[in-house]
């Protein structure tokens, strides 16, 4: 065989390949999206942590139920911390996070599951994700103490998704993404590797659409080191076109999921001013 042909046909092997690997990961999108395997399990409740705790199964518009805790502050609090959080995570092992954050802020914390994770009922997919938004915005803006309350709307990595279509459609005092992506399209652009299918990749997760219709004052934070969601998304969300006054903290020495580790009492600072700005 001349090395003409052979060329070709190694050219030939990796178009299949390619094809082959993209119609993988097209199919899988939702596992890839949601891999609630690996936070299957709950690993403690608040009462580990010496806290009193309400237990809640919010119903989805197709009568699946989501797990969620509701943590009231240890004072009359006027603010309650909304935390949405990220992919590979549950209400438990994110909740030592959630609750440093609404300690901080002397808040309530409303924190609760996706579909299938853990607790939660159902399958998590794209398609319903933006409506158990809604369904959990839509019961705790009703509960009757909260009936005047600031929300703070917080979301990290997957979780920022959720937070921004909350703070693009309902009211809210704050908004905080941390971590997370300008919409999963720009998201695979920015990856090193995975930016060979940006051009097949359809618009799930439009953070960037939904970016526009935010009012609230916006705390993007952000490593600088990042290698899961390039920090090239802080950047990106910071420039969308949009009426909220946005506020960057980027921690250069941080990756995906040790920004507070990183910076402690600063991080928690940072948020507090944020939250308390006049």
């Amino acid at each position: 065989m001349s090395i003409k042909k052979r060329i070709m046909k190694f050219i030939l092997l990796l178009i299949v390949a390619y094809f082959l690997l993209l119609s993988t990961l097209l199919l899988s999108v939702d596992s890839i999206i949601f891999p609630r395997f690996r936070a299957a399990n709950l690993i403690m409740t608040p009462k580990n942590l010496g806290l009193n705790y309400e237990e809640i199964f919010v119903e989805t518009k197709d009568s699946n139920k989501l797990c969620c805790w509701y943590i009231a502050g240890k004072n009359t609090c006027e603010t309650t911390l909304i935390y949405n959080h990220g992919n590979a995570e549950n209400i438990s092992t994110a909740l030592p996070h959630a609750t440093a954050i609404a300690s901080k802020l002397d808040a309530n914390l409303f924190i609760y599951d996706y579909r299938g994770y853990a607790k939660s009922e159902g399958k998590p997919s794209t398609k319903t994700f933006y409506d158990d938004c809604d369904s959990i915005y839509n019961y705790l803006s009703a509960r009757p103490e909260l009936k005047n309350n600031k929300f703070v709307i917080y979301g990290r990595s997957l979780g920022g998704a959720a937070a921004i279509h909350m703070a693009s459609k309902y009211p809210c005092s704050r908004l905080i993404t941390e971590a997370t992506f300008v919409s999963v399209p720009r998201h695979i652009w920015f990856n090193p590797v995975l930016f060979i299918f940006y051009p097949f990749v359809s618009e799930y997760l439009p953070s960037s659409a939904k970016a526009s219709e935010v009012k609230a004052p916006w705390l993007i934070i952000h490593g600088g080191r990042d290698g899961v969601i390039s920090v090239k998304n802080a950047y990106a969300l910071n420039e969308v076109d949009t009426s909220a006054k946005r506020s960057l903290y980027i921690v250069e020495e941080a990756a995906h999921n040790n920004v507070m580790a990183l910076r402690g009492n600063e991080y928690l600072d940072k948020i507090y001013e944020f939250v308390n700005k006049e």
